[in-house]
């Protein structure tokens, strides 16, 4: 066997890892909380806020796929992951790598807009959120999302999970 032959077997095995059958047989829903949970920490953001996120998009699913195509826990597009974060869109279904990529993307966000309902706004339709006149709007089509997403930030705030969501100032909001 040469090195060529080991490079490829290596790399047929480490497709295989990150492929969307492993990840459903390799991660429990209480798993993949865990991780968002920790990278959350990890990055200084809002584990009840990241946790609601991935409850919605995905419900703690690695392998789930939109009918838009968005991937894996956080519904990361390939072309947000290629583009913005310089991401292979087939690693998206690595569960680590999908979270870390949308916590970065929704951190990024929320300090471009400087509120949560802006920074989920755009995670969920884009960068409409931004009006000709360069102030800020939340997207008509996402506000249910929105406001689904903070409901569940609540939840996971005030439950098991309260002690995660300390030194998220940035959360408070007046409409």
């Amino acid at each position: 066997m040469c090195s060529s032959d080991l490079v490829i077997i290596a790399f047929v095995i480490l497709t295989a890892l990150s492929s969307r059958s492993f990840a459903r047989f390799s991660l429990d829903r209480e798993t993949v909380k865990h991780i968002v949970v920790e990278e959350a920490k990890l990055q200084g953001f809002s584990p009840a806020l990241a946790l609601a996120v991935a409850q919605v998009e995905s419900d703690f699913d690695p392998t789930v796929v939109s009918h838009k195509g968005a991937r894996g826990v956080m519904q990361i597009m390939p072309k947000t992951a290629r583009d913005e974060f310089g991401i292979n869109p087939s690693l998206l279904f690595d569960a680590r790598t999908n979270i870390r990529t949308g916590i970065t993307f929704l951190k990024q966000l929320q300090n471009r807009y400087g509120n949560v309902y802006f920074a989920l706004s755009h995670y969920n339709g884009g960068s409409r959120v931004t009006r000709p006149d360069g102030s800020y709007q939340v997207i008509p089509v996402t506000r249910k999302y929105v406001d689904k997403v903070l409901s569940k930030m609540k939840t996971f705030q005030d439950s098991q999970y309260s002690q995660y969501s300390q030194g998220a100032s940035w959360l408070a909001y007046t409409p």
